[in-house]
């Protein structure tokens, strides 16, 4: 299929997840909240990222020579994001109680774990949750999912955030791959910064359509970076993690120079 083809295949899946997201987003908006454990912002993958993770994935030689095989490849249409207004142990159990509530449910199935971190900073799972999880999860039906080790759970930019596939069902039984992150408010802040670079370098962005102008500078910028600049800038992104962490955690960390 080449690359052309598949406008017609991505302006379906744009609105097949957007119907999906609206039900994802019930669902776990009415369960949190019972849980009382901060808000829920869900999206539904574009139009214009789908396109564009089907051409990438063609180029590396990967077959999409149906609508079926697209769906395989876009694993990440629903996603879903938890924004803890408290971060602490007792807070994250919580939560913990909450996805094995899902699982046993038959709700979802969690397939992955990502406990991401930067260098300096710890991550929202402590290593007895981790088994904790872990072991509850062992007892569920039809569950087996994959932890990160140590090293791949650690990201260079500083990236922190809890990250977890899921297959979750819907109730005529669809089942929706789901990427679901969990972060506390200020790492979700910069978490946004890294993301928003992330697009563009991979074209995902359109200058002309962003109205912000301090967005729109900063996407200047970060375009005319030289190679040192970017040395600098990404050791300055890792120290905005561990600055946003530090203060979830309740510390009183110097601001990032």
């Amino acid at each position: 299929v080449e690359a052309v083809s598949f406008d017609a295949i991505a302006d379906t899946l744009e609105q097949i997840y957007a119907d999906r997201a609206d039900e994802v987003d019930a669902y776990f908006e009415k369960l949190f909240e019972a849980y009382d454990l901060g808000e829920v912002v869900r999206r539904a993958k574009s139009f214009e990222s789908i396109k564009a993770k089907l051409v990438d994935y063609s180029r590396m030689g990967t077959r999409i020579d149906s609508f079926e095989d697209a769906e395989v490849v876009i694993n990440d249409g629903v996603g879903v994001k938890l924004l803890l207004d408290d971060t602490s142990p007792a807070a994250i159990n919580k939560l913990l109680d909450a996805l094995i509530e899902m699982a046993s449910d038959g709700a979802i199935r969690i397939d992955a774990v990502k406990n991401y971190r930067g260098r300096g900073t710890d991550s929202y799972l402590s290593e007895k949750q981790i088994r904790n999880f872990k072991a509850a999860l062992d007892k569920v039906e039809h569950h087996a999912p994959s932890f990160y080790s140590e090293q791949e759970r650690v990201k260079k930019s500083g990236y922190t955030s809890l990250q977890l596939d899921l297959v979750f069902v819907l109730r005529d039984g669809t089942q929706v791959s789901c990427d679901f992150h969990i972060r506390g408010r200020d790492v979700d802040d910069v978490s946004f910064a890294e993301h928003f670079a992330y697009k563009l370098r991979k074209g995902k962005i359109d200058l002309n359509r962003i109205s912000c102008p301090e967005l729109l500078s900063f996407a200047e910028q970060l375009q005319t970076l030289t190679s040192e600049e970017k040395e600098l800038y990404s050791n300055y992104q890792n120290a905005c993690y561990e600055y946003a962490r530090a203060k979830e955690q309740g510390g009183n960390p110097p601001v990032p120079q």
